[in-house]
């Protein structure tokens, strides 16, 4: 599969163009704050990367794997642990939704985590695409040629264009979550 530069680009620049939440973030206290800021962190490791996989600055293979590894630390249960039942929405943009549809939340939190730590896999040098696991269990992991990942394949693609494939797929997690659980920001 073939990323044109300029779909990526489009994507890029959608989490670049996140906006600045300061304001959102007045009166915000305890685990409420403290996870608007872990996202906060999370959206500026994201945009990082994106400027690597984009061209925008040099790509350094072992900061990917460094971000990427950090970015799986705070995924899974680093995240969920943030949204205890019970805490307030607001005044972040946190939906209710999380906490009545904590199973599926949960999984797209878990599956991050997991293809944080194939981003950095790739960049290390692993060379392995892995599709986003929906919710109901469908989607595979795969090596680059279509064999699965514990038993490897033929690489087909360029470690860089392995590395961008598994941006977009972590991408696609964040928007996932994001459309459903966070609130639409105001414009």
């Amino acid at each position: 599969m073939f990323i044109k530069r300029s779909s990526l680009l489009v994507l890029l620049s959608v989490l670049v163009a996140v906006p600045v939440i300061a304001s959102a973030h007045s009166g915000a206290t305890g685990v409420v704050k403290e996870r608007m800021e872990h996202m906060k962190a999370m959206g500026a490791s994201m945009k990082t990367l994106g400027k690597m996989v984009g061209g925008q600055v040099p790509f350094d293979s072992a900061e990917v794997s460094k971000i990427a590894d950090l970015f799986a630390a705070g995924s899974g249960e680093a995240m969920t642990k943030l949204f205890p039942e019970g805490s307030p929405p607001h005044p972040s943009e946190a939906k209710a939704e999380i906490w009545q549809k904590w199973d599926k939340f949960q999984h797209l939190a878990d599956e991050l985590k997991a293809q944080a730590e194939t981003l950095s896999m790739t960049a290390k040098g692993s060379p392995m695409i892995r599709t986003p696991q929906s919710f109901n269990g469908a989607g595979k992991s795969k090596a680059l040629g279509g064999a699965d990942v514990m038993e490897g394949g033929p690489v087909q693609m360029p470690p860089q264009m392995a590395v961008r494939m598994n941006f977009m797929h972590l991408s696609s997690v964040c928007k996932s979550c994001h459309t459903e659980f966070r609130e639409k920001k105001a414009e």
